[in-house]
C-alpha cells in the first residue's frame, strides 16, 4: 500500500505478515482477513461481512460483502487505526 505520493506505507508478505515501510513486521492479516497480533484474541470478518474481536462485535460491517476483499480491509483498517499520518484511499 502506498500513499497518494507513491511513497510506501506497508506491504504483506507471502507468509500473511504485514510489514511497514522499513520492513518491522506490524500484524499477521490471513487471506480471509484474519488479524493475529499474538495476543490469542482474533480479528476476523463472519461471513455477513462484520468485524468480530474474538466473539464481541465491533459496529464494522463490509457492506456489499465480498469475501475477496476482507484481506484488504483488514490491511487498511489495521494501517488506519494505528497511522499518525492521514490514509487517502
Amino acid at each position: 500500500m502506498k500513499d497518494k505520493e507513491g511513497k510506501l506505507l506497508a506491504k504483506i508478505k507471502e507468509d500473511n505478515i504485514l510489514q511497514d515501510k522499513d520492513g518491522q513486521n506490524l500484524i499477521k492479516i490471513d487471506k480471509s482477513g484474519t488479524m493475529d497480533n499474538g495476543s490469542g484474541t482474533y480479528i476476523k470478518w463472519t461471513d455477513k461481512g462484520e468485524l468480530l474481536k474474538g466473539t464481541e462485535k465491533t459496529g464494522i460491517v463490509i457492506s456489499p460483502v465480498d469475501k475477496k476483499s476482507f484481506q484488504s480491509a483488514s490491511i487498511i483498517l489495521f494501517l488506519y487505526l494505528n497511522s499518525k499520518q492521514k490514509i487517502y484511499l
